[in-house]
């Protein structure tokens, strides 16, 4: 299944109860989070002239899953400070995908483009207050996530979202990762793995021979993980977090991505 993500819209329709109560949920939260319409681009004229540089877009992968709860006050001071900075340029576009539950069925990803009428300081104050907007709307998110599973940290397929999202996107693109970086799904339970030179490998060979591994999409993108290992104990704390570092290095060489950990 591959959903169609266009600007302040869900794609494909969730499935289930717990899709429907995703999908009403979130679509009265990205009906708040619209700010403004998508940029036309126009050429410069003729005599040579060029186009414009794309805005640049970023993706912003949201663990709500139950260990990263505590977090999540940490989540928003970093995400206040990054939707603020990418708000003043005209034009620049976020992506919000949750990576809890089901993602690939969930298909939960809504899209803002920062963009004011007005030119220059103005237009920038503007587009700064759509980002606190955002942002406060987001911290909603965080406290109260519309998903029925929380017990489920689906990075993954969360990341395989962000693939699709990426083969659309024109400018600049950036990945930032809000998770402690514990992966526990379907497609993989981390504490059960050894994440060992050796598990690692097979656990990616296998991914990708199941189609979770998106190599073309993400090749090249800029990946930041912000606070990874930071959760509240319990069943994950048996995860060393410099193997979760591995795993995920491991995962960025396999993509072709650049990732910043931490």
């Amino acid at each position: 299944m591959k959903p169609t993500i266009i600007n302040h819209s869900f794609s494909t329709p969730p499935v289930g109860a717990a899709g429907r109560v995703l999908n009403r949920t979130l679509g009265r939260w990205a009906a708040g989070l619209v700010i403004a319409g998508a940029v036309l681009l126009l050429s410069t004229g003729c005599g040579g002239g060029s186009s414009p540089p794309h805005p640049a877009e970023r993706i912003l992968l949201l663990d709500v899953s139950e260990s990263t709860t505590k977090a999540r006050d940490d989540y928003i001071d970093h995400l206040a400070k990054e939707t603020t900075d990418l708000a003043r340029d005209e034009g620049t576009t976020i992506h919000v995908i949750l990576a809890a539950g089901e993602p690939l069925a969930e298909s939960c990803i809504t899209s803002t483009t920062f963009s004011s009428e007005e030119e220059g300081d103005w237009g920038e104050l503007e587009r700064v207050r759509q980002a606190a907007s955002v942002t406060k709307q987001v911290n909603s998110l965080l406290k109260d996530p519309p998903i029925e599973d929380r017990n489920h940290t689906a990075l993954i397929q969360a990341l395989v979202l962000a693939g699709r999202q990426a083969t659309k996107t024109e400018g600049p693109l950036e990945i930032t990762i809000y998770s402690d970086g514990v992966e526990r799904s379907a497609d993989l339970i981390m504490y059960r793995n050894k994440l060992d030179d050796k598990d690692i490998r097979t656990t990616l060979d296998r991914l990708e021979s199941e189609g979770l591994i998106p190599k073309k999409s993400l090749r090249g993108v800029s990946v930041n993980w912000v606070l990874p290992g930071y959760h509240e104990g319990g069943w994950n704390g048996s995860v060393d977090v410099l193997r979760i570092e591995k795993f995920w290095r491991a995962y960025a060489e396999r993509v072709g991505a650049k990732l910043s950990w931490g």
